[in-house]
């Protein structure tokens, strides 16, 4: 109960109108939830709120922003909320907001239904100038899950608020910008907090699996990034749905929207691109180059690994953009600066290849350097280790055989083996120290048991 009145008392700050005088319950001021209003200092204002606008939006919660006008001064607000008529049961309550400073208080849909009542009746009194808007909000998510078994439906018309310290799993269905001509994906990151957040996105085709691509993102207090997804990225999938697992150190708000992709002229630089060469690597000077790779090599690899060097003694700034066809009209980018001398290395696993049509032959990459530069791939071991011929895991021992895979519970537990398309071949429960044998084709293969997840390589 405490806690629906302090949040209802910020529901004052949403009036159309810019307020300098007294009122009172019998004149009080129909609150406006969309405007962006100010109330002036050493003031005392009565609203009538009605709550049927939050009512109306299904599922959606109300959030208020509060903002204190003064740069010098601490603003003291109090507000006497009363439910239901200016005479009901009512409780005193007080905020402090310092100066310049800001507070963001979310309305809960599921404590106003609770009441039943259609209006509130504040009473608020401030000592400083304040500004304050309000919005429709989608519920925060205030804790973890556990596992893509338990991903969330992502939410394309609302987007979600995901509080801090949280790690959630969202299942995205990208059939619709998928299949639909021209239609491209716009993401939507943004930090919520007045201080600097670490995002990390992980990124699955299959469910269960073992560890994805990362991506890390900070954000400084307050910032929002957009990054869009073409057409043409999206119809290379062979797949139609993405597991993506958000890990934030504060309050955030993912979105995604589709919209109409505008046509382009061809780009034909392409048609000069060179065939890479995998055994040496390439050595590029300051400016741009077109790569062919063959997708057929690249799919042969399993997971590789990127290592770009800076040749220079200054910083260099390389962006790489990434075609599907030629001529295009649509590219993937993705930009880095590199310290002098400095090198970064990127993993490209197989299982982000191998959700690629199996249609396209070739990826087209330009890169473009402000220095030069220099870049080799190699062979890495799969993710979670487990390539070697014999291997001991916390709870489990995987012993990799021909057209085999061997094994040995350390501990009672349920094993599962899956394949990369996610179709189960083993579901057993198995005790301490049993051993069991199941043949397989060469492949990549994932074993999952009650407390870890692995990947082998079946030659």
């Amino acid at each position: 109960m405490k806690k629906i009145y302090y949040l209802v008392c910020a529901c004052v700050f949403s009036t159309v109108f810019h307020l300098n005088a007294q009122t009172t319950c019998a004149d009080a001021i129909p609150f406006d939830w969309s405007a962006n209003n100010t109330q002036e200092a050493e003031t005392t204002v009565w609203y009538k709120v009605s709550l049927t606008p939050l009512k109306n939006e299904e599922g959606m919660d109300l959030k208020l922003y509060i903002n204190n006008a003064s740069a010098t001064e601490t603003v003291n607000v109090s507000c006497t909320v009363y439910i239901g008529s200016c005479t009901g049961t009512s409780q005193d309550k007080s905020t402090v907001i310092s100066p310049a400073g800001n507070k963001d208080i979310t309305l809960q849909r599921s404590l106003i239904e609770a009441f039943g009542f259609p209006n509130l009746y504040i009473k608020m009194t401030t000592n400083q100038k304040i500004v304050f808007s309000a919005s429709i909000v989608p519920p925060e998510i205030t804790s973890s899950t556990d596992g893509c078994e338990n991903a969330i439906d992502f939410d394309w018309n609302n987007g979600h608020i995901q509080g801090e310290g949280t790690s959630v799993f969202y299942r995205v269905d990208i059939s619709d910008p998928k299949t639909t001509a021209n239609k491209a994906v716009k993401l939507t990151l943004e930090n919520l907090a007045n201080t600097n957040a670490s995002v990390v996105g992980e990124v699955t085709f299959t469910c269960p699996s073992g560890k994805g691509t990362s991506y890390t993102k900070q954000l400084s207090a307050n910032q929002k990034v957009e990054k869009v997804l073409s057409h043409a990225f999206l119809e290379s999938l062979n797949i139609t749905e993405v597991y993506v697992k958000v890990s934030t150190s504060a309050k955030i708000y993912i979105a995604a929207t589709i919209f109409d992709e505008e046509a382009s002229a061809p780009d034909y630089a392409c048609e000069s691109a060179i065939n890479f060469d995998w055994t040496n690597g390439h050595v590029q000077p300051a400016g741009e180059q077109w790569y062919r790779v063959d997708m057929a090599t690249l799919r042969s690899k399993g997971d590789i690994k990127l290592s770009l060097y800076n040749d220079e003694s200054s910083n260099t700034t390389v962006i790489a953009e990434v075609a599907f066809e030629c001529p295009t009209t649509a590219l993937l980018n993705q930009g880095v600066t590199l310290k002098a001398s400095e090198k970064k290395t990127k993993v490209l696993k197989a299982t982000d290849v191998n959700a690629l049509d199996p249609a396209i032959e070739y990826v087209f990459v330009k890169l473009s350097t402000s220095g030069n530069i220099h870049f080799v791939v190699t062979e890495e071991a799969v993710t979670t280790d487990l390539q070697t011929a014999d291997k001991t895991a916390q709870n489990l021992r995987l012993t990799t055989l021909p057209s085999a895979v061997r094994v040995t519970s350390l501990a009672e537990q349920t094993i599962k083996i899956y394949s990369l398309t996610g179709t189960c071949l083993f579901h057993n429960n198995m005790h301490a120290d049993e051993t069991v044998s199941l043949s397989l084709p060469e492949g990549i293969y994932i074993v999952q048991s009650d407390t870890e997840t692995h990947k082998i390589i079946v030659f």
